[in-house]
This record gives C-alpha cells, structure tokens and sequence, in this order.
C-alpha cells in the first residue's frame, strides 16, 4: 500500500469496514439472531444435504451435473485472475474438501451434534494457540456459515432449497479462507495488520462480487424461471449472502490475534533505475 497515492474506492470501504467493525457484527449478529432458524434446523440442513450428496453418488449417474462444473470453473477463473493463486487454490480446496466433508457424515443423526461440536472446539483452539492466518480464520467461518444457513432458513417469506443455501454458505467460506491467506502473506512480509486485511480485502472483493452475480445467473438458470420476481430472489439472495461475507465474516476475523503474525522486520525491494541497470550490463 503507497501511502503517497489517494486512497481508492475499494481501499475506502475496507477502511471504514475496519473502523465501524464492532457496528456491523452488532447488528448483523442481531438481523441473524432475528431471523436464525434454530440449531436444530440447522444440523437438520446439513443432514438432509449430506444425504442428497450420499444419493447422488450411490446412482452414479453424473452427467447431470456438468452445470455445476461449468459453474465450479466460473467461480474459480476470477479467483486465480483477479486475485492470484492464493485466492484460486483456496476456492478449489474449499470446493472440493467442504462437499466431501459433507459426504463423509453419510446423514448419520447420531455423528452431527458431535461433529459439529467438535469442529467448533477445534477452531477454538487453532485461534488461540496456532500462529497462521489460515487457523485464525476458522471459527469467523464456522460462526458466519452458521449465520448464513441459519438465517435463510428462519426466512418465512421465500424459501430456498438445501442444495442453494449450501452452495452459497461453501462460497462465502471460500472467500473468507482466501482472505485470510492474503492476510498472511502480508504479514509476513511485516505489513501491519490494518494494512495486510485491506490489501487482502481488496484484492478479494472483486472476484467475490463476481461470484455472487453468476450464483444468481446460475440458479436462475436451473430453476428454468426467467421472471423478474425469481431474478429478484436470487439476486437478492445473492447481494445478502456477499454482504454478510465483507460485513460479518471479514469484521469477526479482523478480531483474531493476527498482529503475533506480522515479520519482525519489513523488507521493500527497490526496483533499479535504468541507469543501475545499463551500469550492470555494462560491467558484464
């Protein structure tokens, strides 16, 4: 980040992001706890997507999903071009480990409760005594997974369907899990920490924005239902689920201990003028 140039667009709003952080997860936590359906709902949601991921693999017959693979590249194209690889190999190991994760429950009510608790623990603990950006990141995702699925369901006045509402929950934890490893990048390079969360915020907004824009085409596009009202639902599904990614995920890990992370010393590579450089090739 130059401090000699203006601050932009992006740089702004993750700049008022940081300083009203404690405004936005007060009343987002709020608008969630209004709405949010109950954790019974909730582990009954991850069961029920559990079993329809067990079906579809038990008929083997996957050619019906190839507007998933187009979509699966879709979301990942942006990632590795507007954000770099971090941001691109991150979305692809959420992808595919979340799904399998899922998968691996085989729709068991007695496992749910104790998984489910056991990964919150365990998120816990990374936060608190493992030093890397991708631990500290952990529990923020579990809590706004949670808030996320959570609050659609305790929605009244649209519904949405198991596989919907995880499809965006997997990809609101892949930008939080992006960011946290942009944040680390920079901190190790002794970035402070304010710095290395709005240099990763930057650069993970574009393409987040991007997803959420072809998550409404794509579910659209499925529901074979080209009307204005089902535009409006997805887009508007689309819109809340982004916000709460940048406006509760972002701000709750901006809360984890992250400045232990940061390099002891910052070292900034100076590009050589055309003059060093003609010097250098002169003395070769």
């Amino acid at each position: 980040m130059d401090l000699r140039e203006k601050p932009g667009f992006l740089q702004s709003i993750g700049e008022a992001l940081l300083r009203f952080r404690l405004i936005f997860v007060f009343l987002l936590a709020l608008l969630s706890g209004w709405f949010f359906a109950g954790w019974q709902e909730l582990l009954t949601h991850i069961l029920s997507i559990s079993e329809m991921l067990g079906m579809r693999f038990a008929e083997k017959n996957f050619l019906p999903l190839w507007p998933w693979l187009v979509l699966f590249v879709l979301l990942l194209l942006p990632r590795f071009l507007l954000a770099g690889k971090r941001s691109g190999f991150s979305a692809l190991g959420i992808f595919l480990l979340l799904p399998l994760a899922l998968f691996g429950l085989q729709s068991s009510d007695s496992v749910i409760l104790p998984v489910f608790i056991s990964c919150a623990t365990l998120s816990l603990i990374f936060l608190v005594f493992i030093k890397k950006a991708w631990a500290s990141v952990l529990f923020p995702m579990l809590l706004t997974i949670s808030a996320i699925v959570g609050t659609i369901l305790g929605f009244s006045f649209v519904t949405f369907n198991s596989l919907e509402i995880s499809t965006f929950a997997i990809v609101c934890a892949s930008e939080l899990f992006a960011i946290a490893l942009l944040t680390g990048k920079e901190l190790s390079l002794g970035v402070s920490k304010t710095g290395a969360l709005l240099l990763a915020f930057q650069k993970q907004v574009k393409p987040a924005f991007i997803s959420s824009v072809l998550l409404c085409l794509f579910f659209v596009f499925i529901s074979n239902d080209y009307s204005g009202m089902n535009f409006l639902k997805y887009g508007a599904l689309s819109l809340g689920v982004f916000l709460v990614t940048f406006l509760l995920g972002f701000p709750l890990y901006s809360f984890t201990p992250l400045a232990r992370l940061r390099a002891d010393k910052r070292s900034i590579k100076i590009p050589s003028s055309s003059a060093d450089k003609a010097k250098e090739k002169k003395s070769k």
